[in-house]
């Protein structure tokens, strides 16, 4: 089992493979699929780009000035009543105990620094400057904001960071290094961080996805498509209820590496398209399982295995 960053007895980090490499391995590795162009906004595969921008600029086509007007204070309304302000480590403490099992989302952001995560940070001596070194950390505030309107069954919550003796103390409770962040919680304990700006949006969408069990804006939970198995029977019982001329292709993660999180929307993506075709699970198990990971074979994660009637056929490993 390779060691990779900081982190203790776990498995190699293949981020540097890329996800669009892990996609374009797995559609060719399955004989029905097409090279299609995955679109957003309906999480699934059309053949055409100008299709994808019809599907997203059509979802309020017709819509009158003063319809968007009020729909826009309606969803205005709707990020007040989701996203929770903190302001101390008690009032975090609250809103993580209220959140039981469900997944809860903590955004840590500031009105006067926009780092970047990677140390290098220039110092801005001009109005102007500060003023556009901002924006992506403004960006990503909105990418909050509607993420916390489309996803329900998720906890938001947001707190300052404004140098008052409360928020110091709330940014050390939570060993904050860089502003903005994003940190994950699941029953408790926290489960994944993003640190700094740089590719925050997408880390965001993509880590909601990963911890919680619903698609932005859809009423079905992902497991629904990817099953979440955590052992060696679950994985019998998943293979043996398989139709035996079916594709299985089960997904081994784990929850704390970072390529995994990446790439599951395309691996969600991928089980929607061939729905009736090709059947997912995600093996999701702790980077100290050693002993899984050796029965399985598996030295790094992600790991895709490829099974037809219970035997493995073939396996893509980044």
């Amino acid at each position: 089992i390779r060691v990779f960053r900081a982190r203790p007895a776990g498995l190699s980090d293949c981020r540097s493979q890329g996800g669009r490499k892990t996609v374009f391995q797995i559609h060719t590795s399955i004989s029905t699929l097409k090279r299609d162009f995955f679109c957003p906004r309906n999480h699934g595969f059309l053949n055409d780009k100008r299709r994808c921008l019809r599907f997203r600029n059509s979802a309020f086509s017709g819509e009158s000035s003063e319809e968007a007007f009020a729909r826009r204070l309606r969803e205005s309304q709707d990020v007040e009543d989701r996203v929770q302000f903190v302001e101390t480590i008690e009032g975090f403490e609250t809103q993580l105990d209220k959140a039981g099992q469900k997944l809860l989302v903590l955004e840590i952001s500031s009105d006067e620094v926009c780092q970047t995560g990677t140390g290098e940070d220039p110092e801005y001596y001009w109005e102007e400057d500060k003023k556009a070194s901002l924006e992506p950390c403004i960006t990503l505030k909105h990418v909050f904001q509607r993420c916390a309107r489309n996803c329900p069954d998720t906890v938001f919550v947001a707190a300052l960071d404004n140098e008052t003796e409360n928020s110091r103390k709330l940014m050390d409770y939570l060993e904050v290094r860089y502003t903005p962040s994003l940190f994950f919680y699941r029953a408790g304990k926290r489960v994944w961080k993003v640190e700094g700006v740089n590719d925050a949006a997408n880390d965001l969408g993509e880590g909601v996805l990963f911890y919680g069990d619903k698609l932005v804006q859809s009423s079905h939970p992902t497991s629904e498509w990817v099953p979440t198995i955590s052992s060696k029977d679950q994985l019998q019982q998943f293979l043996v209820e398989q139709p035996p001329n079916l594709l299985a292709v089960v997904d081994v993660s784990t929850s704390d590496c970072n390529p995994c999180v990446h790439v599951f929307p395309a691996v969600v993506a991928l089980a929607r398209s061939l729905e009736g075709h090709v059947k997912f699970a995600r093996f999701l198990c702790d980077s100290n399982s050693t002993e899984t990971f050796r029965e399985l074979g598996v030295v790094e994660v992600p790991t895709f295995i490829f099974y037809r009637g219970g035997a493995e056929v073939l396996r893509y490993v980044g």
